[in-house]
């Protein structure tokens, strides 16, 4: 079972998720966006954490660890989603991350 992220609003229904944040279709992801917004380390990281040590499925900006500005952060999740590499969630005021395998 999914756990949701600490951000999760109780005035939601439990087992209802909020809608992605918007992201391509499949058809329109391409390698060469996915290789060229994983050239940049931090974005790089972000995935290895996703993919190694993420246990829930949804994480929220504060478990990455990251001593960066939250627009940083958001700025870079943003990049990785438009490339169709995550997804988001909007849980409230914070935003969730995760790896999505698209299968």
């Amino acid at each position: 079972m999914h756990t949701l992220a600490p951000t999760y609003t109780l005035g939601e229904l439990p087992g209802e998720l909020p809608e992605r944040l918007p992201e391509p279709a499949l058809e329109e992801i391409r390698l060469e966006r996915i290789m060229g917004v994983l050239a940049e380390p931090l974005r790089l990281t972000i995935m290895q954490r996703l993919l190694l040590s993420s246990e829930d499925f949804d994480q929220n900006c504060g478990w990455f660890g990251f001593d960066r500005p939250k627009s940083t952060l958001t700025h870079h999740f943003k990049a990785l989603r438009e490339a169709g590499v995550i997804t988001q969630r909007q849980y409230g005021s914070s935003d969730a991350v995760a790896f999505d395998s698209r299968t």
